[in-house]
């Protein structure tokens, strides 16, 4: 009762503000209105107002061009000054019949305008006789009329009407702008005041009506957002809520999990029936039925599901139905799939890849202790010898393949642009495969088509990366036909050629079902291709990753089982200019003059700062061959000590050596004032860690394992950079 009082209570007092408020507007509405339709009156006369001076000042300045016009004529007494005069005397009696149709119904405006029409008539007429004179009689009669002056006297008579006029329409002016402020103010206070009065009116009875809501506000918020909640839980969540009867009814069957099944927009229906095909989703609700609470992993129609079944009991009498959640994981079970799927492909490519590391290595040790214990003949062990060499090659472009998939996945390989030579490079492609070929009596052809042009603009290290891997590839699955590599232009203009290379072989050929795997990494387009044919498959991912950083395409064409593959790598070049391959070096044949030269380091004196004693001797034997003169230090403090106390031309420095390292061990060197050349020798390959060694204050950098030939080189051009010899010099710098 108590709670119905008050509401009565506050409903009257609504009703008298509902009442107050309309009733102080509709007393305030005529005030409001009257003071706006003044301030709208003395706006309109202020502009009129304004516009009257401003048409005044025009028409005093029409008067005075007029004024000048026939003065201009009269000295020249020519036809133009005479019609500008014309235009200009019309646009005064123009501008007047404008300014006296305005005053129409302004008596006092209007009898200014006539006193000023009146005086320019007089004006006009004095103007008019002067011309008429000067045309008559001469510019001598004009002038002694001017200098009679009754001209001037009505042009200041003019003047001081205008004057006069504008004076008083000033004050008018001053006189509207202060009425505007005025009405202005009784406008803002009425507009504040009525406004504010209302406004607090208004939040008064806002406040009592809020308070009188509040409680069942508060209620229906909370069902509400119980209700949300659910609601977004249920259209959001792979979930699906469901309850059943006895008889497997459905009573509530609803969720985002419905959708996702597609079942959005079927009937209820009934439990067993909808799964009368899956004994293994009805089971779970059997036990539900006699009353056990069923948690399971279920699986149909191409889902997962994690269920519960929960037995509904009415008071303590026997279960009357079945509560059901079903939380869809598909999304889960899919990625521990493909994550599952992931780790056996890397675990076969790391078998493999043991395999394709452990073959070389077991060759290379087996060859390596046949030539330690047993006598050999000269041939045998050159032969023996080549195997190893061999072999090693094999692991070293191992692992250069795995370095360069690493940096591409990681978007850090470099690509250089430089003129190439395509006749020299397609010569080195047939000269490395040929007697491949020869031995496994195959056909193997290099074409190049005549509109290809000889030189391009690209990285030749990753052009002949692409083209040695497909064609070894080629080599690989092809036991009897010929292997063919086609090189011919797409389009060319005068910057730009777009090309294609087309490796071509009558091998195994590629089944449909295995050609989706042949550029995924660890993989290849068969399992067993590993153990007939060896391979980690990392050839065809990394060609194709490489083609792309050269920004072309790789693409298998044609394949057919028992017949052959093709395999096109397309990409555009840029051409470089023709004196830039006009009499190009040729690095091959220096390096094969340097490691012909057995006295190209004759006099050089070289430390060797290296803790490895097999990479000691190794470099000593490189070096001894060529004339060095090489002092070995076992690690950085005795290579600082050795270096502080020698004269050596050349400084070779381990990177990575116990204690002092090969970074320390230089930087030791060069606060001491040591500006010799120092080459950093390190096992690791990245472009990072030169351009870290380069920085960092080495003058050149060389990777492991070590090249005789590009070793030699390093050595010979830091020396003779440093102190070429006399004898030398001549040669040195004439080459």
């Amino acid at each position: 009762m108590e709670g119905l009082s008050r509401l009565g209570q506050l409903s009257w007092r609504l009703k008298i503000l509902f009442i107050v408020i309309p009733l102080l507007m509709t007393l305030g509405f005529p005030i409001f209105l009257h003071s706006l339709n003044r301030l709208h009156s003395s706006q309109q006369v202020a502009r009129s107002t304004r516009d009257l001076m401003l048409d005044l000042e025009r028409l005093l300045a029409l008067m005075r061009t007029a004024e000048t016009h026939q003065r201009v004529f009269l000295m020249t007494g020519q036809n133009r000054p005479l019609a500008d005069y014309g235009r200009a005397v019309g646009d005064v009696n123009d501008l007047l019949v404008s300014l006296r149709e305005k005053a129409v119904g302004r008596p006092r405006q209007a009898a200014m305008l006539e006193a000023i029409t009146s005086e320019w008539g007089m004006k006009r007429r004095e103007l008019e006789r002067v011309v008429q004179i000067r045309k008559l009689r001469g510019f001598e009669a004009s002038r002694r009329q001017l200098m009679a002056n009754a001209g001037q006297r009505e042009m200041e008579n003019l003047r001081f009407y205008i004057a006069s006029v504008m004076e008083k329409e000033r004050r008018v002016l001053a006189r509207q702008e202060e009425e505007e402020r005025t009405v202005e103010r009784i406008l803002s206070v009425s507009l504040f005041g009525f406004t504010g009065i209302a406004l607090m009116l208004l939040m008064l009875a806002h406040f009592l009506w809020r308070r009188d809501r509040l409680h069942q506000a508060a209620a229906t918020r909370r069902l509400a957002e119980s209700e949300a909640r659910m609601r977004v839980v249920m259209n959001n969540a792979p979930v699906i809520l469901w309850s059943v009867d006895m008889a497997g009814n459905f009573i509530v069957l609803e969720g985002k999990g419905l959708e996702l099944a597609g079942d959005g927009a079927e009937p209820l229906g009934n439990y067993f029936e909808k799964y009368r095909h899956e004994p293994e989703m009805a089971e779970p609700l059997v036990r539900a039925l006699g009353g056990e609470t069923v948690r399971i992993d279920l699986s149909t129609a191409g889902r997962w599901y994690e269920a519960v079944f929960i037995p509904v009991h009415e008071g303590e009498s026997a279960v009357s139905g079945v509560v059901g959640l079903f939380v869809d994981v598909t999304v889960r079970k899919l990625r521990e799939q493909e994550a599952e799927q992931a780790n056996r492909a890397k675990s076969r490519f790391l078998a493999n890849m043991s395999h394709e590391i452990r073959t070389p290595l077991g060759i290379i040790r087996g060859f390596s202790e046949v030539a330690m214990t047993s006598e050999l003949s000269r041939e045998d062990q050159t032969r023996y010898l080549g195997k190893i060499k061999h072999h090693a090659d094999i692991l070293a472009k191992l692992v250069d393949d795995i370095l360069d998939l690493s940096k591409v996945e990681a978007d850090r390989l470099e690509i250089e642009r430089m003129a190439v030579a395509l006749p020299e490079l397609l010569d080195e492609l047939r000269e490395t495969f040929q007697l491949k070929a020869q031995a496994r009596s195959l056909g193997f052809h290099v074409e190049m088509a005549p509109d290809v042009p000889e030189w391009i603009i690209s990285d030749p290290t990753r052009l002949r990366q692409v083209l040695m891997n497909l064609l070894g590839n080629a080599f690989k699955f092809t036991s009897q036909g010929e292997v063919r590599l086609s090189v011919r232009s797409l389009g060319r203009s005068e910057h730009c050629c777009r090309m294609e290379f087309r490796v071509r072989d009558t091998g195994a050929g590629i089944p449909l079902a295995q050609q989706s795997r042949l550029f995924q990494p660890f993989s290849q387009a068969d399992s067993s291709t590993t153990r007939f044919y060896g391979g980690t498959g990392l050839g065809l991912v990394l060609s194709k990753k490489l083609a792309e950083a050269l920004g072309g395409t790789l693409e298998l064409t044609w394949t057919e089982p028992e017949k052959g593959s093709e395999f096109v790598f397309a990409a555009s070049f840029d051409l470089p200019a023709a004196h830039r391959h006009r009499g190009a070096p040729r690095v091959e044949s220096e390096k094969a003059e340097l490691a012909a030269r057995s006295d190209i380091l004759k006099g050089v004196k070289v430390l060797l700062v290296e803790d490895a004693l097999d990479n000691q001797l190794l470099v000593r034997i490189y070096l001894e061959a060529h004339g060095a003169q090489l002092t070995m230090a076992d690690d950085g403090p005795s290579g600082v000590k050795k270096a502080r106390e020698g004269n050596f031309d050349v400084i070779l420095m381990d990177i990575q050596m116990p204690g002092m390292d090969g970074f320390e061990t230089m930087r030791t060197l060069r606060r001491g004032g040591d500006t010799r050349p120092i080459v950093a020798l390190t096992a690791h390959a990245l472009k990072e860690e030169r351009l870290e060694a380069l920085r960092s204050g080495f003058d050149d950098y060389m990777t492991k394992p070590i090249d005789r030939v590009e070793l030699v080189r390093k050595i010979e051009m830091h020396a003779r950079r440093r102190t070429p010899p006399p004898d030398q010099r001549e040669a040195f710098f004439s080459r």
